[in-house]
C-alpha cells in the first residue's frame, strides 16, 4: 500500500479485473502510477489575452451523465474553459457503467491512447465509520476534462450526500472534523494538490468546508461557489429543506469569505440578497448546456403535435407530482357534453413520465394506476424530446432555473409551467405560466420535508386542451417558445463565466 499525504490508495495504477479499460493497457504500464497528462501553470497558454485556468469542480449528483440540472450546468461550463484552452477536472461519483460508456466514446474518437487512464482504491468511512474499500477512476474524458470519480455504487450508501452536509454543518460549528469527513476530505485534498488548480467550483457546504480549512487552497486557489437550489443557503426559509442541503446558519461567514459567488437566475440572486445579504453574480447556465458538445450545432426544431403525448420529468413532491396526477386521471374521464370547461374534441392524451431522484415506488405506482406510462431516466434526451408534444413543469417548489424547461423550448416543444423561482426566465416568459400554491419553505413535516399544499388542476388540462386539440394554436406556440428561446441563447456571452473566474484570479 502506498500512503500520500495522509490519503491511502492501494495498488493505484494496477488493473483491477473489473476495469472497463484493463484490455486496452500495456502489460508494462500495469504497475506505474500514471497521473493524467495536465499543463504546468509555468506553461500557462494564452487565450484571447488571457493567461491559462486550470479549474477543479466539484459535483455532488452522481454520475457522468446524470439528468441533474444543475450537473448538466457546471459540466457545460467545463466543458467550454476546456474548450477555450483551460485545463479543467471534475470531482465527482460514477456507476460502472457510466466508466464503461466514457471507455467507448474514447474508442470511437481513436481517443483512449490519450485518455491517461489511472485507477485504484482507497478506504472510507461509512456512517457505522467503519472502513469500506472503494474503487477509483481517473482518466481524461472526450472533452478533455480530467475526471477523478469514486465508485458511486458503494459510495451512495457509504457517505451519502446529507450524511455529508451533517457532518460539514458539524465540522462549521466545532471546527472539528468528524472521522468519515476527514477522509473524504483527505481524498479530495490529495487529488486538488496533484491538480494544482487556480480556481475551485463547487455548490454544496461540504466542499466550501473543506476547500476553506486547507491553507495552500484558500491562500493560493479562488474559491467560487455555484447557487443550484435556494436550500444551498444557509440562512432564509428554505435553508436545508432538501436532503444534501445547508445544515447550520453558522455557514453564512463561509459565503461571505468566498471569492466569487454565481447565482444561476435572477430570482436565486433576489433571494440571496434578502435573506442572506449576499451579492452573487447573475449567470445563468452556459449556451453549451443546450447544444450538441460534440458538433455544436442547435438542437432541431421538433413538429410533435400529432403524438398526443404529455410528459413530465421527474415526478416528485416538490415537482409537483400531485398536479401531473390529477391530471392523468381526469384524462381516463370520458368528457360530458355539458362540460363547458373542456372542448368537445378532446381526446384521451398519452401520459408519460420519466423518473429520476425526486421518485419513489408509491408514486410511480400512483402513476401507473392512473395510466401513466413509467420510464427509467436516460442520458440522451434527443429521442425523448422527439416524442413529447408538450411538456409539463408544474415544481411547487422555488426552481434555481429548470434546464429541462429551457431545453424543451430550443427543441420546439411546448412546456406547461408553473410561475415559480426561475421557471419564468428558464421559459423566456413564454406562456403558458399558471399560478400554483407554492411550498412555503418554513411549513415543514416532521421528518423535515415539506409540507406539499393542494393545488387546482383544472388551468392546468384547459391550456392542455387549447394545445392538443388545435394545430395551428399548437404549431405557433412551438414556433414562439423555439424562436424566443433560441434568439435569447444565441445573444449569451459564451465567455462570460471564464470572464468572471479571470477576473477572480489571486
Amino acid at each position: 500500500m502506498n500512503r500520500f499525504s495522509g490519503h491511502d490508495i492501494e495498488s493505484e495504477g494496477m488493473t483491477p479485473r473489473s476495469s472497463p479499460a484493463a484490455s486496452d493497457r500495456s502489460s508494462q504500464d500495469h504497475d506505474v502510477y500514471q497521473h493524467p497528462r495536465v499543463v504546468s501553470p509555468d506553461h500557462a497558454q494564452h487565450v484571447d489575452g488571457y493567461r491559462e485556468m486550470r479549474v477543479a469542480m466539484v459535483q455532488t449528483a452522481a454520475g457522468l451523465k446524470p439528468p441533474s440540472g444543475g450537473f448538466r450546468g457546471n459540466y457545460a461550463t467545463l466543458f467550454a474553459l476546456a474548450k477555450h484552452g483551460h485545463t479543467t477536472m471534475q470531482f465527482c461519483w460514477a456507476f460502472q457503467k457510466d466508466v464503461h460508456a466514457a471507455v467507448a466514446e474514447l474508442k470511437a474518437e481513436n481517443k483512449l491512447h490519450e485518455a491517461q487512464w489511472t485507477w485504484g482504491s482507497t478506504y472510507m468511512l461509512d456512517v457505522n465509520s467503519t472502513p469500506v474499500k472503494v474503487t477509483f477512476w481517473k482518466f481524461l474524458n472526450v472533452h478533455g476534462v480530467l475526471c477523478v470519480a469514486l465508485d458511486a455504487e458503494v459510495m451512495i450508501p457509504t457517505y451519502p450526500n446529507h450524511i455529508q452536509q451533517e457532518d460539514a454543518a458539524v465540522w462549521i460549528e466545532s471546527g472539528t472534523q468528524p472521522a468519515r469527513a476527514q477522509k473524504y476530505a483527505d481524498w479530495m485534498q490529495y487529488h486538488l494538490h496533484q491538480f494544482e488548480p487556480t480556481h475551485v467550483i463547487f455548490n454544496d457546504a461540504f466542499a466550501s468546508v473543506v476547500t476553506a480549512n486547507v491553507p495552500a487552497i484558500r491562500e493560493k486557489t479562488v474559491r467560487v461557489e455555484v447557487i443550484h437550489t435556494l436550500e444551498q443557503l444557509p440562512v432564509g426559509p428554505y435553508a436545508g429543506g432538501i436532503s444534501g442541503g445547508a445544515q447550520t446558519p453558522a455557514g453564512l461567514p463561509l459565503f461571505r469569505h468566498l471569492d466569487g459567488l454565481v447565482a444561476v437566475s435572477m430570482a436565486v440572486q433576489k433571494y440571496a440578497k434578502e435573506h442572506c445579504g449576499l451579492e452573487p453574480e447573475m449567470i445563468p447556465n452556459h449556451a453549451w448546456s443546450y447544444k450538441d458538445k460534440d458538433t455544436g450545432d442547435w438542437p432541431r426544431c421538433r413538429q410533435n403535435f400529432a403524438k398526443q403525448n404529455v410528459v413530465m420529468i421527474n415526478p416528485a413532491p416538490v415537482k409537483g407530482y400531485q398536479i401531473f396526477l390529477g391530471m392523468a386521471r381526469k384524462n381516463k374521464q370520458p368528457v360530458a357534453e355539458n362540460n363547458w370547461d373542456e372542448p368537445l374534441n378532446r381526446s384521451v392524451y398519452n401520459f408519460i413520465a420519466y423518473t429520476s431522484w425526486g421518485s419513489n415506488p408509491e408514486m410511480v405506482k400512483d402513476l401507473q394506476t392512473a395510466g401513466v406510462k413509467i420510464f427509467e431516466p436516460v442520458t440522451d434526451m434527443e429521442p425523448v424530446y422527439d416524442n413529447i408534444s408538450v411538456l409539463i413543469v408544474p415544481s411547487l417548489w422555488q426552481e434555481a432555473w429548470g434546464l429541462i424547461a429551457t431545453e424543451a423550448q430550443l427543441r420546439g416543444i411546448p412546456v406547461i409551467a408553473s410561475d415559480v423561482g426561475g421557471l419564468p426566465e428558464a421559459k423566456r416568459y413564454v406562456g403558458p405560466l399558471i399560478q400554483v400554491n407554492a411550498i412555503y419553505g418554513t411549513k415543514r413535516n416532521p421528518d423535515g420535508t415539506y409540507v406539499i399544499p393542494p393545488q387546482d388542476i383544472s388551468p392546468w388540462m384547459r391550456e392542455l386542451d387549447i394545445l392538443l386539440t388545435d394545430k395551428d394554436r399548437y404549431n405557433d406556440r412551438s414556433h414562439m417558445a423555439y424562436s424566443i428561446t433560441r434568439q435569447w441563447v444565441r445573444q449569451f456571452d459564451i465567455r462570460g463565466m471564464e470572464k468572471y473566474l479571470l477576473s477572480l484570479r489571486k
